[in-house]
């Protein structure tokens, strides 16, 4: 038989997991913020089971994607991002071996 204390916290983290990872799943599926990888999508709240409330911040920080910005806007970034990186690359190719 398990100590009591283990049985109140089990019965506290448990719900607030499944809580979790419906929030993560509302997040993806109902507000549209799907993953780069279509993997991921599954993989954040199947992390949310095990990790919690606790894992929310690490989803907020690095596995939320952005909001959808509509098309023009991210053909802009696409294009000042090409920019840069070409850029970067004339620059760089001289200088190296």
């Amino acid at each position: 038989m398990p100590p009591v204390w283990l049985h109140t916290v089990a019965s506290i983290y448990v719900p607030l997991s499944i809580a979790s990872a419906l929030l993560v799943l509302a997040d993806i599926f109902v507000l549209g913020r799907r993953q780069h990888m279509a993997v991921m999508d599954a993989v954040w709240p199947l992390t949310m089971l095990y990790r919690g409330p606790l894992g929310l911040p690490f989803y907020a920080w690095f596995g939320r994607a952005p909001a959808h910005m509509g098309h023009g806007a991210m053909k802009h970034a696409r294009r000042r991002c090409g920019r840069r990186r070409s850029r970067g690359r004339r620059i760089a190719a001289p200088a190296a071996p």
